[in-house]
């Protein structure tokens, strides 16, 4: 099997059963449980006592295993058939999949997947009965120049389709209804990529918790095994399970910054923003200014960049904004309690410094001092705080205010 594009060759040698254990295991709901090879290949046990039954079927591109006279695919049907007869997997209360580890064509199998309806039931099994009377006249006619007509022998897989359609037709119908073609992207170690993802785990995170969960889940189908128990696993305690592993992984204590730095022209394009106007208010000078645009630039890159990845929720960069004009508005009342009269433009500049001081964490992480004075900014820019003491009647004077 080969590795994952994350890390080459982490998951070497782990068995495509095994991938679907994991796969289920990620995608059933709590009270289901998840066994190998007890009732099919791979299959989910609900708690209303019904269940969904996998056959996993791994192969290279030029090796079709759903092509229409396939073995294995035929295979596959006559052993449902046979388990519906024998108790163990009721078809009034079974679902199947076929899972194949990459797309291949096969006419039947796709139409018996995409009936979902008595009437598509029935069409579907008619056109595999025509195609395969059409198939035998066609053995027998190639036989014809014998002395003494023998029957044409079989396939393996005409062998098992020849059962299928002698078999009880209402229970072949209620299987092919309640069936499902699932194909993989011929990498089924890299599937199980979006199924975690959907368990909220950051991106950031994905390959060493996967690693962990496939070395928990076969050591769990191991242990099983060895003791001479069924090989299955409860889908609350794999939760339970993924949800500890994830929170001692889950110790990011800082944000790292990956935003470029800007380049001169980037800066100067800046200066006619609102928050360069407020720098202005309080008579800083141009390289004062020059570094405000680098931080406000910065910051809105980080911003993006660390709620795409999944490192920051959208709550905490409002409760992050919330806890900066707190800051800021204690700064602006205790500069006016302590230099009652001063001059408003010295009173913004302590103000401003006051704030340039701030280390705020968001989300419980360090951020890069960047990233604070760029957010600063940002609530420059939308009025929400100024540095001079009449910011908001000055900005109005000049057309910039609200």
């Amino acid at each position: 099997m080969a590795g994952t594009t994350h890390v080459p060759g982490q998951y070497l040698g782990y068995s495509l059963q095994a991938t679907r254990v994991l796969s289920c295991l990620l995608s059933s709901p709590l009270g289901a449980q998840v066994s190998l090879e007890v009732l099919d290949d791979t299959a989910v046990h609900y708690a209303d006592n019904s269940v969904l039954a996998v056959q996993s079927k791994e192969a290279k591109p030029e090796n079709n295993p759903i092509s229409n006279s396939s073995e294995s695919l035929w295979k596959t049907f006559f052993n449902w058939i046979a388990a519906d007869f024998g108790g163990e997997l009721p078809s009034a209360t079974t679902k199947y999949v076929l899972y194949v580890n990459r797309a291949f064509p096969g006419e039947f199998v796709h139409s018996f997947s995409d009936a979902n309806n008595p009437t598509d039931v029935q069409a579907a099994i008619k056109k595999v009965e025509a195609w395969f009377k059409e198939k035998l006249t066609h053995k027998q006619a190639k036989n014809a120049p014998r002395p003494i007509q023998q029957p044409a022998p079989l396939s393996a897989g005409d062998k098992y389709l020849d059962q299928i359609l002698k078999s009880d037709r209402s229970i072949l119908e209620r299987i092919v209804l309640n069936f499902t073609l699932e194909t993989g992207s011929g990498n089924s170690q890299e599937d199980l990529v979006p199924l975690l993802q959907l368990k909220a785990v950051r991106p950031s995170l994905v390959d060493v918790v996967l690693l962990h969960l496939q070395g928990w889940v076969k050591a769990k189908i191991d242990t099983l095994i060895e003791a001479g128990n069924n090989a299955t696993i409860s889908v609350d305690e794999f939760l339970q399970e993924l949800s500890s592993y994830y929170r001692r992984v889950d110790v990011q204590t800082a944000l790292n910054s990956t935003a470029p730095i800007p380049s001169n022209d980037q800066l100067q394009s800046e200066f006619s923003r609102i928050f360069v106007q407020q720098l202005d208010l309080i008579d800083l000078e141009v390289d004062d200014k020059l570094r405000a645009v680098e931080n406000y630039l910065r910051s809105s890159y980080d911003r993006v960049q660390w709620g795409v990845a999944g490192d920051v929720n959208s709550t905490s960069f409002d409760e992050f904004q919330r806890d900066l004009l707190d800051y800021w508005d204690i700064r602006r009342k205790t500069v006016k309690l302590d230099h009652p009269s001063e001059p408003p433009v010295l009173q913004g500049q302590r103000v401003y410094l006051g704030c340039r001081d701030c280390n705020k964490q968001l989300q419980g992480m360090a951020t890069p001092t960047h990233f604070v004075q760029g957010s600063f900014h940002d609530l420059a820019e939308q009025l929400r705080l100024g540095w001079h003491p009449d910011y908001k009647t000055k900005l109005k004077k000049n057309g910039r205010g609200k």
